[in-house]
């Protein structure tokens, strides 16, 4: 009998209406951060509408143990702005809550495991998390 786990299937509507309605169950300090007008939120938005963004994300963060936040900021690279120190402080961690929430909670991943990420990006973004014993062959659909 085998243990493998079964793919799953995820589309990108079903992504959205899980954060609309759920996000701020699990992180209820970011509960403004899906309704502050902005290029952060935006980009966030457009990647999980976007399967083929959203599985690089994922082979990034499976196979190259890369964080989902530091794939998204370099793929919007001069759209995403350098964080400042104490002014963003809620944006950049909001990102982390957002990329935390759909890996963790839509994408089903067990584990999250902080990591230093500061030679990977040049927004400020000094840990990220990368996930881990999350399904073999996640398949995003539009």
């Amino acid at each position: 009998m085998s243990t493998a786990t079964k793919p799953t299937t995820k589309s990108t509507s079903e992504i959205r209406q899980s954060l609309e309605a759920n996000f701020t169950r699990y992180y209820k300090a970011f509960s403004g951060f899906l309704k502050t007008p902005g290029t952060i939120r935006d980009r966030c938005f457009d990647a999980i509408a976007d399967p083929a963004l959203l599985s690089h994300l994922i082979f990034a963060n499976d196979y190259l143990k890369i964080p989902p936040v530091v794939s998204f900021v370099a793929y919007y690279g001069d759209e995403i702005p350098e964080f400042v120190k104490g002014q963003d402080d809620y944006l950049k961690k909001g990102l982390g809550a957002f990329w935390g929430y759909v890996f963790r909670y839509i994408l089903e991943y067990e584990n999250a495991e902080s990591v230093w990420v500061v030679p990977m990006n040049s927004k400020n973004i000094k840990t990220a998390s990368i996930f881990t014993g999350g399904s073999q062959g996640i398949t995003i659909i539009k």
